[in-house]
């Protein structure tokens, strides 16, 4: 007989392998259903009910059918049911669920075989989070400020406290705020007077000092403009790409694409020969939904879809053992405007250091944005309608990027000068922080974090290697993680990490620190993490694009 969790896992990768809707008519414009987050990453605690939260868009009308365990189990009438403006909905499921109970729930708006439906599983156990956090806001232009001029320094607290706010600037406690009832949320704290040009600040700000839980975050504050813009590209136009088309024999799954188009400087480079026989640089591969792979300039601007590789692999992947994924994104164009995916190579933030071991770069993604949006015209797509895609270390840098615009108005490149904003990110197995001390300090026992990426700087101020939670503010895009991996309810033991029978690097945990970001800011519906994901990533991936883009029919 089957164990109960080996049963849990067989179920999910059943329900999983079918994630969403498996029919081409995904792409169709009729209404979608989401079932937003419930619990933590779609898990609950054991024994008791829980409320769950979805929408359907438009809402068109229609009978709402609920299955549980592929069992029907209530219809509302379609005449019966309070509709509301923005097209949301709630249930409760009364009873609770047992211990590592595996609950399938699927909504649909009709009965019919190609209704409109979501899918998601919820589990009844324990996650372990963060006891407490702090996440100072970016503020000003790449942390500078306009000299002598008071701003306010925004802030999150993860969890409802009594203790007082300690506020620190260069190690000199500033200010104390003393709570008369327990706080948590968004807040905002003035520092008045600024900054002089070129003066620099480390500010600190901390709750429950002298307990188990105390946390502090961290901002570096500069007076001053920022420094011009690193990496910038050549000029580029329209008529350039003719002389980067590379056919491809088979048209499997394009005829053709644009190869090695530079967003960044071009001198750059890092791995040696490797993937297209050049060495890796600041470039991009673009596959346009036409026939023929060749941009259009008649057709409406496109969906840009920009993928981020896995470690170890590069951007030529996508007409290799990634051909499938490619095929799902370029798909999409049925549901309307047509679909540009653009394939990047970039630079490892842990790996590709300087010599004192700071990243030699981790602005890369964002500057394909920047590029990207600059181009708009020539490349014939909507800048705003950009979505991130990324696998592994794809998908950690794409995190970062989604919620950091790094545009500086004031710099002397018109690139620089451009937003790095996007609609939407999906991704698979993404580190959502490459600070070694944050997630020593919260995920694993002391043992192990004492061998836990030694030949790193500890980064405890999480300035250094990239910390997406702190970039979560109220304009963040729309947000999908996935974990192939299930979520740890307990820090990381020795034997474990001795035993590898946990993927530190791709732990969902890491997905749940940004759910839990989002909802300070009250954005439970533009994020979705899931754990022990089994499915075709690039159909799901395809899937939410398509539902969420812009060029939509």
């Amino acid at each position: 007989m089957p164990s109960p969790v080996s049963a849990i896992h067989t179920a999910l990768q059943a329900l999983t392998a079918g994630l969403l809707l498996s029919s081409p008519l995904v792409y169709a414009a009729d209404s979608v259903v989401r079932i937003f987050g419930v619990g933590q990453g779609y898990t609950v605690p054991p024994g008791e009910r829980f409320k769950v939260h979805y929408q359907v868009i438009p809402d068109a009308g229609g009978d709402h059918y609920f299955y549980i365990d592929e069992a029907l189990v209530l219809v509302r009438n379609a005449n019966l049911i309070d509709r509301t403006a923005s097209g949301t909905f709630n249930l409760t499921y009364p009873a609770g669920l047992a211990k590592d109970r595996l609950l399938e729930l699927r909504i649909c708006i009709g009965a019919t075989p190609v209704a409109p439906c979501d899918q998601v599983s919820i589990r009844a156990g324990h996650v372990l989070t963060p006891e407490q956090a702090i996440e100072i806001s970016p503020s000003g232009v790449a942390g500078h400020l306009p000299p002598l001029t008071s701003v306010d320094i925004g802030y999150t607290i993860l969890k409802p406290t009594a203790s007082d706010q300690l506020f620190y600037i260069d190690d000199e406690l500033r200010e104390r705020r003393t709570a008369t009832s327990p706080q948590s949320g968004f807040k905002t704290i003035r520092y008045s007077g600024g900054l002089k040009d070129g003066e620099e600040r480390l500010l600190r700000f901390c709750v429950d000092e002298g307990t188990a839980s105390s946390a502090c975050g961290f901002a570096m504050v500069t007076g001053g403009q920022p420094p011009d813009g690193v990496d910038v590209p050549e000029p580029f136009s329209a008529a350039d790409l003719a002389a980067h088309y590379q056919p491809v024999t088979g048209c499997s799954p394009v005829c053709g694409y644009y190869s090695n188009i530079y967003y960044g400087d071009p001198d750059v480079s890092w791995v040696p020969e490797r993937g297209d026989g050049q060495p890796d640089g600041l470039r991009m591969d673009l596959y346009y939904s036409h026939p023929d792979g060749r941009l259009n300039p008649e057709a409406p601007p496109a969906t840009l879809i920009i993928y981020g590789h896995s470690a170890g692999s590069n951007k030529e992947s996508l007409l290799s053992r990634n051909q499938s994924l490619l095929s799902h994104l370029l798909d999409i164009a049925d549901s309307g405007a047509g679909v540009v995916v653009a394939s990047i190579d970039f630079r490892h933030p842990l790996k590709q250091l300087e010599d004192d071991l700071t990243p030699t770069s981790v602005d890369d993604f964002s500057h394909a944005i920047q590029f990207a949006r600059h181009q708009a015209a020539a490349l014939n797509i909507n800048p705003d309608d950009i979505f991130l895609v990324g696998t592994s270390l794809g998908g950690g840098v794409a995190v970062h990027a989604a919620v950091r615009d790094i545009a500086n108005p004031s710099d002397p490149s018109e690139v620089r000068r451009t937003s790095s904003s996007v609609r939407g990110v999906v991704t698979r197995d993404a580190q959502t922080s490459f600070s070694p001390h944050w997630f020593r300090s919260h995920f694993l026992e002391t043992a192990v974090a004492a061998r836990y990426q030694t030949d790193l700087l500890d980064d405890e101020q999480r300035l250094i290697y990239g910390h997406a939670p702190a970039g979560v503010n109220s304009d963040s895009p729309l947000m999908e993680l996935l974990y192939t991996s299930h979520y740890i309810d307990h820090k990381v033991t020795l034997p474990e990490y001795l035993g590898r029978t946990v993927d530190l690097v791709h732990l969902p945990n890491y997905g749940l620190v940004m759910e839990a970001q989002y909802q300070l800011y009250g954005l439970d519906d533009r994020i979705r993490v899931m754990e022990r994901y089994a499915g075709n990533f690039g159909r799901d991936a395809a899937r939410f694009i398509a539902q969420h883009r812009l060029g939509r029919y």
